[in-house]
């Protein structure tokens, strides 16, 4: 291949691991939105919920209807703390093991932007591109 043929091609998978990378920056910030606004949801439902068991029940409610309506209260309590509270949980550690491994994928497309770009300088400036290959993987050897 000519010194501009590799430049070219080194530039052209630039250019393609550059808007991957901008790809992965929307997800992640929409995942992080999304994310807060979950979070935001799930501080106003736990306030809301104990709206729900008030207001306390006095002495003058006895019998088989209070202790229904007391039952279902508790019932519905519960829905909600297990909604709230597990099901809100999970939804944000799946949204943050999400993110998490999107910022490692642009850690590795930023890792080998930088790579094309140094091959490129390298090409560019006459280098052969095999030897400065080994130049940067030796260390590993």
């Amino acid at each position: 291949m000519m010194k501009m043929d590799v430049t070219n091609l080194l530039s052209a998978v630039n250019s393609t691991i550059s808007n991957k990378s901008a790809a992965l920056d929307e997800e992640i910030a929409r995942l992080e939105r999304a994310k807060s606004k979950i979070a935001a949801e799930q501080n106003a439902g736990l306030g809301e919920i104990n709206k729900i068991m008030q207001p306390e029940l006095g002495k003058l409610w006895t019998g088989k209807r209070a202790e229904s309506f007391q039952q279902n209260r508790e019932d519905a309590y519960q829905a909600m703390q297990e909604v709230f509270n597990s099901q809100y949980d999970s939804y944000l550690s799946s949204i943050g093991n999400k993110i998490f491994f999107l910022k490692a994928e642009k850690a590795a497309a930023d890792a080998a932007s930088a790579l094309c770009s140094g091959y490129r300088q390298a090409v560019e400036a006459g280098k052969d591109l095999a030897d400065d290959v080994y130049d940067k993987l030796k260390g590993w050897l």
